[in-house]
C-alpha cells in the first residue's frame, strides 16, 4: 500500500461537502454556491446533473473549497483552499467522479510542498519539495497499476541519500527488479552529517562493478562486486578502523568459493570453502596461525579434527547433519568471535551435530586422553574411557543407549579406587577401594 501524503491525511476527514463530526482540526462552517446561487452540497439531488465550479466560503468569506462539476460529477481540479494538518492548500484532480492521481499540496505560504502526475487512476510521479522548494524526493510508479515504486530521496542540499525501490525503501536499487531508469553513472549517497552513505556504480540502470556501503560517521564498512545487478566476485566487510574482517566469494544470492574471516588485528581466523551454496569444509586458525579445527562435511558426516595451539592433535571424530543449516550453524559458533568450546564437539553434540561412531581426544604430548562410543542416533554406546597423562587408566564407564550402567575409576598409579554398578531405578551399587 501507497504511503500516506500530507494531502491524503487531509483527505481522510474529508469528504465532498461532509466533515466527519470528530474531525480535527475543527472547520468553520461554510457556504457554497454556483453561478451566485446558493447550493447544499450534502443534498444529492443538487449536483446531480450540475455543471459548473461550486465556490465556497466561511462566514467571514474567505475562500474555502472550489469543486468543478461536469455532467453531475467533479471534473477538474477539487481545491480545499484551508490551511490544514500544518500545510496550506492542496488541490486533487477529478475525471468523470474519479480520481486521477494528481495532486498538488502547498505551503502555508504558497510554496509547492507535494506534486503528482497521474496516468490511469494512479499517480505516475510524486514529487516533495523541501521548504525552500529543492526536491526532497522523487517517487516514479511503474508497472500497469502503479504499485512499483522506484524512490530517490534527497538531502536539503540536493544531495542524494537513497535509491530504493518498494512503498517505503525495502529493495535496493539496481537489482534486476529494481533498475535505475537505464541509466549509466556512479551514484554517491550521502547520510544528513554529509558522509558518504554509499557508492554505487551502475551500467544500463543495474550495479555493474565495486559498490561500497559506509558507516554513518563515513567509514567503510563493506564492497561488494556486481554484474548486472546480481553479486558476482568478492564481498568484503570492514571493521570502524579499515581492517578487513571478512571477505566472501558470492555468485548471485548464493555463497559459492572461499570465504575468509580475520582476526581484528588483522590475522586470518578462518577458510570456509562453499559450494553453490553449500558449506563443505571449513578449516579455523589460532592467531598465531595454526590451524585449531579442521571440519570436512560429506553428505550427512562431518569430519572434524581439532588441534593444539602448537599444532598436536587434540581430538577427532565423526558427526550427521541433523538439518540443512546445522554445519553452518556449528562452524558460525567456532568463528573468532565466538568463545570456543571444545565440550560442544565431544559428547554434547558437536554444536548442533550428532556424534556417531568413535570420539578421540589426546594430550599435547600425543597420548589418548579419552576415548567414546557413539551409535548412529548419537547415544553413548559401549565403553568410555579416560587417561591420566602417565597413560594409566583414569575412568572406565559403561553405557547402554546413553544410559550410564557402570563406573570405575582409578588412581594415578592404575589402582582401582572405585566401581559402581547402577540399576534401571537409579539405584546402584557401590564399591570403594
Amino acid at each position: 500500500m501507497r504511503r500516506s501524503t500530507l494531502f491524503e491525511r487531509a483527505l481522510a476527514l474529508l469528504a465532498v461537502g461532509v466533515v466527519a463530526a470528530t474531525a480535527s482540526p475543527a472547520l468553520a462552517a461554510e457556504s457554497c454556491e454556483v453561478d451566485g446561487k446558493p447550493i447544499n452540497l450534502s443534498d444529492g439531488s443538487a449536483t446531480r446533473a450540475l455543471t459548473g465550479l461550486v465556490r465556497c466560503h466561511d462566514d467571514d468569506h474567505k475562500p474555502t473549497r472550489e469543486l468543478p462539476y461536469k455532467n453531475g460529477k467533479q471534473d477538474g481540479w477539487y481545491k480545499d483552499l484551508r490551511s490544514l494538518w500544518g500545510h496550506g492548500p492542496s488541490w486533487i484532480e477529478y475525471r468523470a467522479g474519479e480520481k486521477t492521481g494528481c495532486r498538488k499540496v502547498f505551503s502555508k505560504t504558497g510554496a509547492i510542498l507535494e506534486e503528482a502526475t497521474c496516468q490511469g487512476g494512479h499517480p505516475l510521479v510524486e514529487k516533495y519539495f523541501w521548504p525552500d522548494g529543492t526536491l526532497k524526493q522523487r517517487a516514479t510508479h511503474r508497472g500497469a497499476k502503479g504499485d512499483d515504486v522506484f524512490r530517490v530521496r534527497y538531502d536539503a542540499k540536493g544531495r542524494i541519500s537513497e535509491l530504493s525501490c518498494g512503498s517505503t525503501s525495502e529493495m535496493r536499487a539496481g537489482v534486476p527488479s529494481c533498475p535505475y531508469a537505464r541509466e549509466t553513472t556512479v551514484v554517491t549517497t550521502y547520510y544528513p552529517s554529509g558522509a558518504v552513505k554509499a557508492v554505487w556504480p551502475f551500467k544500463s540502470g543495474l550495479l555493474d562493478g565495486r559498490a561500497e556501503d559506509h558507516r554513518r560517521d563515513g567509514t567503510l564498512e563493506e564492497t561488494t562486486e556486481y554484474r548486472a545487478g546480481v553479486r558476482a566476485g568478492v564481498v568484503q566487510t570492514f571493521d570502524p578502523n579499515g581492517k578487513l574482517r571478512r571477505s566472501t566469494t558470492w555468485s548471485g544470492k548464493v555463497r559459492d568459493g572461499e570465504e575468509k574471516t580475520y582476526f581484528p588485528q588483522g590475522q586470518q581466523a578462518s577458510v570456509l570453502d562453499w559450494s553453490h551454496g553449500d558449506l563443505d569444509r571449513a578449516r579455523i586458525s589460532y592467531q598465531n596461525g595454526k590451524l585449531r579445527l579442521d571440519l570436512r562435511r560429506d553428505g550427512t558426516r562431518v569430519k572434524a579434527q581439532g588441534y593444539w595451539d602448537l599444532g598436536k592433535p587434540q581430538f577427532e571424530g565423526q558427526f550427521l547433519v541433523r538439518s540443512a543449516g546445522d554445519f553452518e550453524r556449528a562452524v558460525e559458533q567456532e568463528l573468532p568471535d565466538a568463545v570456543p568450546s571444545l565440550d560442544d564437539w565431544l559428547g554434547y553434540g558437536g554444536g548442533g551435530l550428532v556424534p556417531v561412531g568413535v570420539q578421540q581426544t589426546f594430550f599435547e604430548s600425543g597420548e589418548v586422553s579419552g576415548m567414546a562410543h557413539y551409535d548412529d542416533a548419537g547415544k553413548r554406546q559401549g565403553t568410555l574411557v579416560t587417561y591420566f597423562p602417565n597413560g594409566k587408566l583414569e575412568l572406565e564407564a559403561t553405557f547402554q543407549a546413553d544410559v550410564l550402567v557402570a563406573k570405575k575409576t582409578y588412581d594415578k598409579s592404575g589402582a582401582l579406587t572405585l566401581d559402581e554398578t547402577y540399576f534401571p531405578d537409579g539405584s546402584r551399587k557401590s564399591k570403594r577401594k
